[in-house]
C-alpha cells in the first residue's frame, strides 16, 4: 500500500501546477493557476546597462542626466549631452 501511495504521489508531482489546483465551483467559476511575469532588482550595480539601454526611455535618461548635472554643479561635460549653466534674463 505504501508503494502504491508513493507511486501516486510521484505521478501527482508530474502534473503541471495548473492541473494540481484546478477546481470548478457550483457557480461555474474555474479556479486554476497561471504564470505571471515578475521582475525585481536585487543589486543595481550588477545590472547590465548596455543590455537594458534600448529599453530605457529618453525621458528617464534625461531625468538621470539632469540629476547628474545637479550633483556635478553643471560643471562636468558628458559626450552626447550639453550640461552647462546658461545666462538667462530674470525680471523681478
Amino acid at each position: 500500500m505504501a508503494a502504491a501511495a508513493a507511486d501516486e504521489a510521484r505521478i501527482a508531482t508530474l502534473q503541471p501546477p495548473a492541473e494540481q489546483v484546478r477546481e470548478r465551483f457550483d457557480s461555474g467559476v474555474l479556479n486554476t493557476m497561471a504564470k505571471k511575469p515578475y521582475v525585481e532588482i536585487t543589486d543595481v550595480a550588477l545590472l547590465d546597462l548596455n543590455a537594458l539601454r534600448p529599453y530605457i526611455k529618453e525621458d528617464a535618461l534625461l531625468a538621470a542626466l539632469k540629476a547628474w548635472g545637479k550633483v556635478t554643479s553643471h560643471r562636468k561635460t558628458m559626450p552626447g549631452a550639453i550640461v552647462e549653466l546658461r545666462a538667462e534674463t530674470v525680471i523681478r
